[in-house]
């Protein structure tokens, strides 16, 4: 039988989807990159097998699930999702055409849907690759630490348990080719194009990241203030205390910092994905509105989200993977 408590995931690299047998590597084994949104990139894996037991040699499956942060929940791959699997130079299913981490023994399967093919034998003390073929899709939020981790899945490539232990998880940081850095170098106001890495004010192409150690914490003081997604990093507020004023995100909002939705005509419209608060604070105290219809709220790490039992706000669904202070009119 399959002992699946004997094997642990060992080194990883990513490689360029340039080549299918000899692709080129990104950065050093066990090192974590910076990719872009819709960047087909492939992901190698090995597994080493420490129980004496030939794993594999009944019916065994493989898939790959990522988490956002460190203390994410784990989730599939699915095109719907942040990640997802896609078509590489490889050929989907077939044995792996050389060995490329340091270490390893055995070549497994290159994977670039679900579900994989049957798992190759693998004999005690043995190490195994895996290649896979993944991007991040347009729900993915850039600015946001990812994390993978191989597990084992039924014939249909349904999720079945995990392995014993996860010493390296590969690791990926999304990045855009419209990040949009707020510094405050001049005071705190968003359309204050001074304020911003670009010299100008975010529009609706626009990542925009409040990154810890920016001068001065921004002040939408606005109406109209658009970008495409936001990523407020530990540390930093964004202020919504102005009245007659909104802004508009097109996709996800991260929160690892914290909002201070004060004014009760200040807006924050969001579209699309999700309002994630990562361990940081939401304090919508304010009468002013949170339209987020079509977007989820999303509270993990112990992120919090107060709300004033007069505010506005509504979306699409709401979960939380750890339990939230106050989350409750």
């Amino acid at each position: 039988c399959i002992v699946y408590r004997g094997q642990h995931q060992s080194k990883y690299r990513w490689y360029a989807n340039d080549s299918a047998d000899n692709p080129t590597p990104i950065d050093a084994e066990d090192t974590a990159i910076t990719r872009e949104i819709n960047t087909r990139t492939r992901l190698r894996i090995q597994l080493q097998n420490d129980m004496n037991t030939a794993w594999g040699t009944t019916p065994a499956y493989v898939g790959l699930q990522f988490r956002q942060g460190a203390g994410g929940g784990w989730e599939d791959l699915d095109p719907s999702s942040d990640w997802k699997y896609v078509d590489g130079l490889g050929s989907n299913g077939t044995q792996l055409a050389n060995i490329l981490l340091t270490g390893s023994t055995i070549r497994n399967n290159f994977i670039e849907s679900q579900p994989s093919s049957q798992v190759l034998p693998v004999d005690t003390t043995e190490l195994s690759e895996w290649d896979f073929s993944i991007e991040a899709t347009e729900y993915a939020s850039v600015g946001s630490d990812y994390f993978f981790r191989m597990v084992e899945t039924d014939v249909a490539g349904e999720y079945l348990k995990p392995f014993a232990a996860y010493p390296f998880l590969p690791e990926c940081r999304i990045a855009s080719l419209y990040t949009w850095l707020w510094t405050g170098a001049v005071n705190n106001n968003w359309d204050d194009s001074r304020n911003w890495n670009q010299a100008i004010i975010p529009d609706a192409s626009s990542d925009v990241i409040i990154q810890t150690g920016a001068v001065r914490d921004p002040r939408v003081n606005i109406s109209g203030a658009v970008c495409k997604s936001m990523f407020i990093q530990d540390g930093m507020t964004l202020m919504l205390d102005t009245a007659s004023t909104d802004l508009t995100v097109s996709n996800n909002v991260t929160i690892a910092g914290s909002i201070t939705h004060s004014a009760d005509s200040a807006v924050l419209h969001v579209l699309g994905g999700e309002i994630i608060i990562d361990g940081g604070i939401y304090n919508h105290t304010g009468k002013g509105a949170v339209n987020a219809v079509n977007a989820d709220l999303r509270i993990l790490n112990h992120g919090t989200y107060n709300f004033d039992s007069e505010a506005s706000n509504s979306f699409r669904n709401m979960s939380y993977k750890m339990r939230c202070k106050s989350c409750s009119k």
